[in-house]
């Protein structure tokens, strides 16, 4: 057969190439043009569009570095909106004082004290000498904190309040917090514009030591008012769930529900969720919370104890780490607590092992040389390694400053799904689940009970706040 009688292989197909499009911009207001590439001014890169087209912005708009470069500009937004426009700035006096006050934007937004401006304005002038703006800043304390007051604090709260006072429903929220002997209490205010999004801002931060439901409503009324605004466009009030501010017959909620009747009461998910923990706990067998208490209270104030510790890590081949303090009142500190005790745990079972005698009363439960008890321990610490990093995962989504209503419900049903699947499929974790296999039958019962068991107490916390 002739060579030019057989089958060919069909040349290939030639790809299209696309040209840059300024339309694009329309759409994407970080997407400029470079040599008829895409330049994303974000992320400070050019990339191809050449094949890809539309479909290659897109995929970079979709990419993990572009989000975050977009989070970064969202939260460190620029300061032309306190400054105006530089070309304003023509005079040498101007652009001292807007040094000045950018100096104390940064000093509020880092939540550093003013006592250090006193220091810094003075370094400024020897560091930058050949400056005519650095050397002439003169800013202390005192002239930092009238600037913020006086300047700052108004102008941040004037641009909310125009778009409100067009009649935008808002919702409000406040909470109670010590610092010292002053009870304080912050407003905020969030609302939608289908320009910005969702939109949240502190209208007013105040003391009293008043904690009454009458009080926390006369606060709100008065400064809502003040602002301009009325409660009739509230839509919601959130706050923490306890009774003077959700009570049923006299509470914060019910004053604002006499003045608007359609007002709904938002009450915190994420200590929802922190108390259905807090009493699953309370009700299992193995105190997980004394043991990380108990660890880190021993180590934590003898220092010649650390340096003990310190030479079984070496003897088991460990980095030293040092326990994390777990505190109670917070409710994202116990995951890490137990983490870290859980990575560490074979230098601290071999340093309590070495030193039984030592061994405070309230340890002496989770260490001892029955190996069944160190065995149950780390099998403890294992299982609530699993479960408790579901709930620090959720409790985080619940305490996003942009969360919307029908995602917490969202957030929280896939939390309660997530522990039925667990009951259903007998799961505890890889690393519990493993250890179960090396106990006794009867052993092996009782701590799978107490799992099953400790997965129940949180469903039925968590009925009422997922319905």
């Amino acid at each position: 057969m002739d060579e030019q009688d057989g089958p060919t292989t069909p040349p290939k197909k030639a790809k299209r190439i696309n040209k840059y499009r300024k339309e694009w911009e329309n759409t994407f207001n970080w997407l400029t043009e470079d040599n008829q590439k895409a330049r994303c001014n974000l992320c400070k890169k050019s990339f191809s569009c050449m094949y890809g087209g539309l479909g290659d912005i897109k995929r970079h708009a979709e990419g993990a570095d572009h989000k975050k470069h977009e989070v970064v500009v969202k939260q460190n937004k620029t300061l032309q909106s306190f400054l105006g426009q530089t070309e304003a700035m023509n005079s040498q006096q101007e652009k001292i004082l807007a040094a000045e006050v950018t100096n104390v934007y940064h000093t509020v937004k880092h939540a550093h004290s003013y006592n250090s401006l006193d220091c810094t304005t003075q370094l400024l002038s020897v560091m930058y000498s050949d400056s005519h703006i650095a050397t002439k800043i003169r800013l202390g304390r005192t002239k930092a904190s009238m600037i913020a007051f006086n300047v700052l604090a108004p102008f941040s709260i004037q641009s909310p309040l125009c778009e409100l006072s067009k009649g935008v429903f808002f919702g409000i929220s406040t909470d109670a917090s010590n610092h010292g002997s002053a009870k304080l209490f912050p407003i905020l205010l969030r609302y939608y514009t289908p320009s910005e999004g969702v939109k949240l801002f502190l209208l007013d931060f105040f003391e009293d030591p008043d904690e009454s439901a009458n009080a926390i409503y006369t606060n709100i009324k008065t400064r809502i008012e003040k602002a301009g605004l009325s409660l009739n466009n509230m839509s919601c009030y959130s706050a923490d769930n306890a009774s003077v501010n959700f009570g049923r017959f006299h509470s914060v909620y019910q004053l604002l529900y006499k003045e608007n009747n359609s007002v709904l009461a938002v009450g915190c998910p994420a200590h929802m969720v922190n108390n259905s923990i807090k009493n699953a706990l309370a009700k299992c067998r193995f105190d997980v919370e004394t043991l990380v208490l108990k660890t880190f209270s021993h180590f934590s104030s003898q220092a010649k104890r650390c340096k003990e510790l310190k030479d079984f890590f070496n003897f088991v081949d460990l980095e030293y780490k040092t326990i994390l303090r777990h505190v109670p009142t917070r409710w994202l500190s116990l995951f890490p607590a137990i983490e870290r005790l859980l990575n560490i745990f074979p230098a601290i079972k071999s340093y309590f092992l070495s030193r039984e005698e030592i061994i405070p009363i309230a340890l002496q439960v989770f260490f001892s040389e029955d190996n069944f008890i160190v065995q149950k321990t780390e099998c403890y610490l294992s299982f609530f390694h699993n479960i408790l990093k579901i709930v620090f995962d959720t409790e985080q989504k619940l305490e996003k400053a942009d969360l919307l209503c029908f995602e917490v419900y969202n957030i929280l049903k896939s939390l309660r799904e997530k522990i039925n699947q667990r009951i259903n499929d007998n799961f505890f974790g890889f690393l519990a689940s493993n250890m179960l296999k090396t106990f006794a039958p009867n052993e092996q019962s009782q701590i799978r009970e107490s799992f099953l068991e400790f997965y129940k107490n949180i469903l039925g916390a968590t009925a009422a706040i997922s319905s």
